[in-house]
């Protein structure tokens, strides 16, 4: 029973963790994103 409660556990910091790195990637992309529409056509 302790092994599936800390098996859930282990997920459930594992899923929050991709999750806010999910994040630091998507706003990387759109801080790119917004710095290339500035730069204009070189």
């Amino acid at each position: 029973m302790l092994k599936n409660i800390l098996a859930t556990v282990g997920a459930f910091v594992i899923v929050k963790k991709g999750y806010e790195v999910y994040r630091h990637y998507k706003a990387m992309e759109m801080e790119n994103e917004l710095l290339r529409k500035g730069q204009g056509p070189t």
